[in-house]
């Protein structure tokens, strides 16, 4: 499935501990089935009472097809860095070719 921009609703965000690798991990891996860059890239990184982590859509990655789904596409699309927002459409092009 290729990631695609979606109507913009408000999305409950939670701080996630990187400490959480296998969240982490998660999320890394959803993140590039929809081919976009994995959490490092975004700029989602924060800071609470000293530990650091992750602004996200929710703890753990939306099962597929979800209407979640599509609310955590919207968050990350949202927030691609720009020199991803040009990997994506290349590799949208590549895709459609």
């Amino acid at each position: 499935m290729r990631a695609k921009a979606v109507s913009r609703r408000s999305i409950p965000v939670v701080v996630l501990p990187t400490a959480r690798t296998r969240q982490v991990n998660e999320w890394n891996a959803w993140l590039a089935e929809k081919t976009l860059p994995d959490l490092a890239r975004f700029n989602l990184a924060t800071s609470v009472d000293g530990s650091s982590g992750y602004q996200l859509p929710g703890r753990w990655p939306p099962e597929g097809g979800s209407d979640k789904e599509q609310d955590c596409l919207s968050y990350f699309l949202s927030r691609l860095p720009a020199s991803a927002h040009q990997e994506v459409a290349q590799a949208a092009c590549l895709e459609a070719a």
